[in-house]
């Protein structure tokens, strides 16, 4: 048995991969099993979501978000099923708005210090501006920052920085909107703690 976990939002899980002694072609089908009704997957391997996946709207067997899928591997003649689970986990959701802007690259800042390090949630808002981001672990500062994007409403590019804190209980909260106003209070929270 296998498991994967997804953050909620996204349709593409995981290219399957497998080899066969002869090198002969293989084919990727899903068996009866509890959740296959939610799933596809192509000649490539390519694991999906037929719709995509909503942590607060569970379509699961047990409505748990825990999905259980069986893959069937077969070379024509012989073949070998793998089980998976695939957990679907809960993500940070809000819009970033002056435009709104979309293909703003939006990270939670950790530390405090600006940047984005390698540790630290990273996604892209959408075309309307949306984004969903996994919630943070071991992260005691907390700032959702995002920089640059394509305003909607004049298609012009920019290069704006916006911020916002995320309150204690960001994990109950359905979605958190990054604005200017926002950012101001951001910022004079950020300059209260020095």
């Amino acid at each position: 048995d296998k498991s994967i976990q997804i953050i909620e939002g996204q349709r593409s899980i995981v290219t399957l991969e497998a080899t066969d002694k002869e090198s002969d072609p293989l084919e990727f089908t899903l068996i009866d099993s509890a959740d296959k009704s939610h799933f596809t997957v192509d000649d490539q391997g390519q694991l999906a979501f037929k719709n995509i996946p909503d942590y607060e709207s569970p379509i699961d067997a047990n409505t748990d978000n825990s999905y259980q899928i069986t893959v069937r591997i077969s070379d024509g003649q012989l073949s070998s099923d793998v089980n998976l689970t695939v957990q679907v986990i809960n993500a940070l959701e809000g819009r970033v708005v002056d435009g709104p802007l979309a293909e703003a690259e939006l990270f939670i800042d950790c530390n405090g210090n600006g940047v984005r390090n390698v540790n630290e949630p990273l996604t892209t808002t959408d075309e309307d501006g949306y984004y969903m981001v996994a919630f943070p672990e071991n992260c005691d500062y907390r700032v959702l920052v995002s920089l640059g994007g394509r305003d909607i409403a004049t298609g012009k590019e920019t290069d704006m920085v916006l911020m916002a804190k995320l309150p204690d209980n960001y994990n109950m909260l359905k979605n958190i909107v990054v604005t200017p106003l926002s950012t101001v209070l951001a910022y004079s929270k950020q300059e209260d703690q020095k």
